[in-house]
């Protein structure tokens, strides 16, 4: 994996972008480091090349202590908890989507993710997100955007490329 790009919030914003993404790699990782506004959890949703339609796929889990599922078509991919200004200063949540093949043209682009938000009194939040954007696209950007409240200095993203045939072991 390579790093492709980073970013380090100075100031609150509700939204976070990583733009001119090569399509020099098969795969993608998105790397998020996360604090909210609020006082608890909000939802975080992410869309592609700035594509705000009603093309997106997501089956989501979540739970902090009772499990909820979520199927919705949209005009972003909804998912994620995270950590609020009820938790300590020093608790950010995790967040990862995996992206394969995102440059393809001939198929359809396909994310899973996953979080984790703890407020430091044995409650770890954690959701699981499985979602397709309807388009046959090379991503070249991506925005998170946060539904309420705001995300605090301190937050960081980092996208990383896999290159074709990098780390893959052989099939005979």
């Amino acid at each position: 994996m390579e790093l492709i790009s980073s970013i380090e919030l100075s100031s609150p914003a509700s939204s976070i972008s990583l733009s001119a993404i090569p399509n020099t790699y098969t795969n993608l990782l998105v790397v998020a480091r996360i604090r909210t506004s609020l006082a608890y959890s909000g939802q975080m949703a992410t869309r592609f090349n700035g594509d705000g339609g009603a093309n997106y796929h997501t089956q989501w889990h979540g739970a902090t202590t009772t499990p909820t599922d979520q199927a919705n078509t949209s005009n972003q991919l909804y998912s994620m908890y995270f950590p609020g200004t009820s938790q300590p200063d020093d608790t950010f949540g995790s967040y990862i989507i995996e992206l394969p093949n995102y440059s393809n043209t001939s198929v359809y682009k396909k994310m899973v993710g996953r979080s984790t938000g703890d407020n430091n009194t044995n409650n770890v939040g954690r959701a699981f997100v499985a979602g397709t954007w309807l388009s046959y696209a090379a991503i070249t950007s991506i925005q998170l955007n946060f539904s309420e409240g705001t995300l605090v200095a301190g937050t960081e993203l980092a996208i990383y490329g896999q290159l074709n045939g990098s780390g893959e072991a052989t099939i005979s």
